[in-house]
């Protein structure tokens, strides 16, 4: 048997291994890394920026306002009084129904047609 017959497992015309199912070269797994690397860099970035400035507001704060004095306990409110309980209604009977309204109109449900392909 020579190298260029087809063995039992091989099938005459069938595709190669696909490509994406071969390891990934370097420039890829570089683009990745780089990319992964500005996206941490950005968000470090955003948040130390966003961090600094609400510290710079915290630490300026009690020097750009007046001190005050420390505000009084919060004032009590007046009581609710009697609350009465609604009354109780008896369970509607079928002979004491209200009439069905325009929303209560019942759609009857059929079977969709089937579409033949």
């Amino acid at each position: 048997m020579s190298g260029e017959e087809p063995t039992i497992q091989d099938v005459a015309g069938e595709r190669a291994a696909a490509l994406v199912h071969r390891a990934r070269g370097l420039q890829s797994r570089m683009g990745s890394v780089f990319a992964l690397g500005l996206m941490v860099s950005i968000g470090v970035g955003a948040l130390t920026w966003y961090y600094a400035h609400i510290w710079q507001e915290h630490a300026g704060a009690p020097s750009r306002t007046p001190h005050r004095a420390a505000p009084q306990t919060d004032v009590p409110l007046p009581p609710l009084g009697r609350i009465d309980p609604p009354p109780a209604t008896a369970a509607p009977t079928d002979a004491a129904a209200p009439a069905a309204g325009p929303a209560a109109v019942e759609i009857p449900l059929t079977q969709a047609p089937l579409q033949a392909e």
